[in-house]
């Protein structure tokens, strides 16, 4: 008759649930101002601690909807000084002693070493 669906009619929306989600986002934000390194397991723990009632899922469905993560270190990407040497810079030549090679990096410049020129 009305020439919508009986679903929109009654359709709600969800403005309650997304109060909640707004609500647990500014407890999250307090406990990270605070500690910045608490990942969604430790930030739940101290919510609940101060009168939280809220679930682990909860905490950790807010923290990735509002792209919230924890401070932490990175991976470690230093290369070592032997694989650095024999992957990074084919030019080299292998018969160079590693003090010469350190003195070739550490210059940036042409070096002649034993009539060699390395660069």
């Amino acid at each position: 008759l009305l020439g919508i669906s009986r679903s929109q009619y009654y359709y709600e929306p969800h403005s309650e649930q997304e109060q909640k989600d707004f609500d647990l986002l500014m407890k999250i934000k307090e406990v990270q101002i605070e500690h910045p390194y608490y990942g969604y397991r430790k930030i739940w723990r101290e919510i609940n601690e101060h009168g939280g009632n809220t679930t682990e899922t909860t905490v950790r469905r807010v923290m990735r909807r509002f792209g919230i993560t924890a401070i932490f270190p990175g991976r470690n990407n230093t290369i070592p000084l032997s694989k650095r040497f024999n992957d990074v810079s084919p030019k080299v030549s292998k018969e160079l002693s590693w003090n010469e090679i350190e003195a070739v990096f550490r210059n940036d410049e042409f070096q002649h070493f034993n009539e060699r020129i390395v660069f």
